[in-house]
């Protein structure tokens, strides 16, 4: 199916999405920072991501709007996927272009179904 990039520093979190990715047939790549993130959107064509909004480093916000300013990445969905639930923070992930808000901890079948609407367009 699709190759979902997770971005994501949190290594039980990392693991139920790779998990849960895997079981819907997708190819998953899991880093734990924006800058390797970066990197693999550079070598790899990827469909979909996933990524936490408190990164280390530079920050999910910030890692969304330099993707969605980029004319070759502009067109790959972005969910936020945080503890970050306030009304504010869902504002402040979709000016950074996220597509999809996904709070912390988040409904599994919820996820699945938003994720093949996703890839299946």
């Amino acid at each position: 199916m699709g190759h979902v990039l997770v971005i994501e520093d949190d290594e039980q979190t990392a693991s139920l999405l790779k998990s849960l990715l895997q079981s819907l047939s997708h190819q998953v790549s899991i880093v734990p920072t924006a800058d390797q993130g970066f990197e693999m959107l550079a070598s790899h064509d990827i469909h979909l991501i996933l990524m936490d909004m408190r990164l280390p480093g530079m920050k999910g916000w910030d890692a969304a709007r330099v993707i969605k300013d980029n004319p070759n990445l502009t067109h790959i969905p972005i969910f936020a996927v945080t503890v970050e639930i306030s009304p504010e923070d869902r504002q402040k992930a979709m000016d950074a272009g996220c597509e999809e808000f996904i709070a912390k901890p988040f409904n599994i079948r919820e996820l699945c179904d938003v994720i093949e609407h996703y890839i299946a367009e």
